[in-house]
């Protein structure tokens, strides 16, 4: 069945993540899991897939669900494993431990359209990337969007399976344009942006730092990567 609860709308999604798919798991790699594990509002289901590890070769499952305040443990210990090239990406300069403050905020989540963040976690429970938005107070069809990936788990599709996600949830709440500030260096995310066929419609570059705006595309669209290196 469709992983996604709501329905034949969400057809064109599904389909994306079907083909997001590591081959080893296609077509029964979405696990659903049950109804209490259902996102906020019984938005999209929680589910699993095989992701490898660059530097090691191993492969692993990684589960994505909601972030909820008991991670917060979870996202402190993340973010002493990233590198620092990591760290200065994510947050544009040398943050090399989160405060209790920080932890808890990035726990602290609505699951709606104020705020949403969708973690991957292994089976030991390590939370291994976390894809987040904030709604823009001014707009309420924009939002603020953060992505992450432990470097280990970097490279492998990770990432461009936890924006998906996201972009959906973001849609089924109405918002149409993620809004990012980078690094001019971390072309990263752009390129995972466009692979998703988000359309850059606002780009605004100050010194090192480019602000701007990508349209979500209403009908999330991809052909069978050729790779597995999503």
């Amino acid at each position: 069945g469709n992983v996604f609860c709501s329905g034949a709308k969400d057809a064109v999604t599904a389909e994306l993540i079907e083909n997001c798919i590591h081959p080893e798991l296609r077509g029964s790699a979405w696990l659903e899991a049950s109804a209490s594990d259902i996102f906020a509002k019984d938005r999209v289901k929680q589910f699993a897939c095989l992701v490898e590890n660059r530097f090691t070769g191993e492969k692993q499952t990684v589960a994505f669900r909601p972030i909820e305040p008991s991670d917060k443990e979870a996202i402190k210990a993340m973010h002493l494993r990233h590198s620092p090239e990591t760290i200065f990406k994510r947050f544009m300069g040398m943050t090399p431990e989160l405060s209790e403050e920080m932890a808890s905020y990035f726990a602290s989540v609505n699951h709606d359209k104020n705020s949403e963040a969708v973690g991957a976690f292994l089976a030991n429970g390590d939370l291994v990337g976390v894809a987040r938005y904030y709604l823009q107070e001014n707009n309420g069809s924009e939002a603020e969007f953060a992505i992450v990936v432990e470097d280990a788990w970097q490279r492998c599709g990770l990432g461009k399976k936890l924006l998906c996600l996201l972009a959906h949830l973001a849609l089924q709440c109405g918002i149409t344009i993620f809004v990012d500030d980078r690094l001019a260096s971390n072309r990263e995310i752009t390129k995972l942006n466009a692979s998703l066929g988000f359309k850059n419609i606002y780009n605004e570059v100050s010194g090192n730092a480019v602000s701007e705006k990508w349209q979500i595309p209403a009908a999330l669209n991809e052909s069978e990567p050729e790779t597995d290196r999503l």
